[in-house]
């Protein structure tokens, strides 16, 4: 065991060498079937043990960096291998300078270490490559794995750079958009008032127009927040009637309600919950909209709220039918009988409505009592 390099900012410097090491060589030279499976996977993998030493390498990892196996992987710290550019900033290597502190590639692994458990997370390294620096953006997986009586740390790679830089571009445009169609509204607001009474009723079009615009961004925006398991909730006291009539009074001026009426069920139980107000509109205005594009001219649609057993469920009926065939992929994403490109509304509805509002999102079809969709939510909600 190597102890003339402890030096440390961070992570233990400690290291493995000589027949010790070897003999930790040794166990995945032999393990063939082992080594194999990992070999077959199109994932990159290294297995480190406690030092944080790789003693195999998959075929994988050593396509993607282009590596030979014995020189450039082992005995050496994932670091040290993709050439990190802190790696060799401290005399213990990879993991123990002072900017590895806020490393989230060796904090996985120190997880994983510390508790002897699986951790993952998304971590950024910056390569020197070819005397240029070069970030890559991974999702890392580390899990413990006995192997001769002794714990090693099966380390997986999956490379993130192009999503890391999709959510950065993303975060760019609806920042900018939405600051541009926030700042038409409010140029229209004051047009409106000074505007002769002539063209006023235009002006209303296209503010509405404008209203509209921003309702789609940030229904798209929430829509992709609530992919990436980013999207917060704000949680606070909201009543039934309140929110049916908000939402209805939004979407009767929707190009969809033209013609169409859009009714508050009078028996709807007024009651106060506890839950995030916007999103629960969110998903009450897809199902009135989804309700509207699947109606006709002079047709009704229907929402309301009631009690089942211990919880509130909010429905939107219209009379229409689906078909069987389709029911089956309700909520599939981007699946739509209306036409390539559509399909979002429902899986919105029901990634928003059951994984951030705790509820259930469901619908019944028939003949007798056409179409509904409903969203169970708790009466109290922390």
């Amino acid at each position: 065991m190597d102890t003339n390099h402890m030096q440390t900012y961070h992570a233990d410097g400690e290291r493995l060498e000589g027949e010790l090491l070897e003999k930790q060589l040794g166990y995945f030279k032999e393990k063939l079937l082992l080594t194999q499976i990992f070999d077959a996977s199109n994932v990159m993998m290294l297995i480190l043990n406690k030092y944080r030493q790789c003693v195999f390498a998959n075929k994988a990892f050593l396509k993607i960096f282009n590596l030979e196996y014995d020189t450039e992987v082992l005995g050496r710290r994932p670091g040290e291998i993709l050439n990190c550019i802190h790696a060799s900033t401290n005399i213990s290597g990879c993991g123990t300078s002072l900017a590895c502190r806020n490393c989230k590639a060796v904090n996985i692994m120190l997880q994983s270490m510390t508790v002897n458990e699986e951790a993952s997370g998304e971590a950024s390294i910056t390569r020197n490559f070819e005397g240029f620096y070069k970030a890559i953006n991974i999702m890392e997986r580390v899990a413990p794995l006995v192997v001769q009586g002794e714990t090693f740390y099966v380390a997986s790679f999956i490379d993130a750079s192009d999503t890391v830089r999709r959510r950065a571009l993303e975060r760019i445009f609806f920042h900018d958009v939405i600051n541009t169609a926030g700042a038409l509204k409010g140029v229209l607001g004051l047009i409106r008032e000074e505007a002769p009474n002539s063209i006023k009723d235009d002006i209303m079009l296209v503010d509405y127009l404008a209203e509209n615009l921003l309702e789609e961004i940030l229904s798209q925006k929430q829509l992709l927040a609530a992919e990436n398991d980013e999207l917060a909730v704000d949680i606070k006291c909201i009543n039934s009637i309140e929110t049916l009539n908000s939402v209805a009074n939004l979407y009767k001026r929707h190009e969809e309600a033209i013609n169409k009426v859009i009714i508050i069920d009078d028996q709807s139980l007024n009651i106060d919950i506890h839950n995030d107000e916007v999103l629960l509109k969110r998903v009450l205005g897809n199902m009135i909209k989804n309700a509207l594009e699947a109606s006709k001219e002079h047709e009704a649609v229907m929402l309301g709220c009631k009690r089942v057993d211990n919880k509130l469920e909010f429905w939107v009926n219209n009379s229409s039918t689906i078909p069987n065939e389709i029911q089956y992929h309700i909520f599939q994403n981007s699946f739509s009988s209306k036409g390539v490109g559509r399909g979002i509304g429902t899986y919105s509805m029901k990634l928003i409505g059951e994984k951030y509002l705790k509820g259930f999102v469901g619908f019944t079809s028939n003949e007798e009592q056409g179409t509904t969709f409903y969203l169970e939510l708790p009466l109290g909600m922390e």
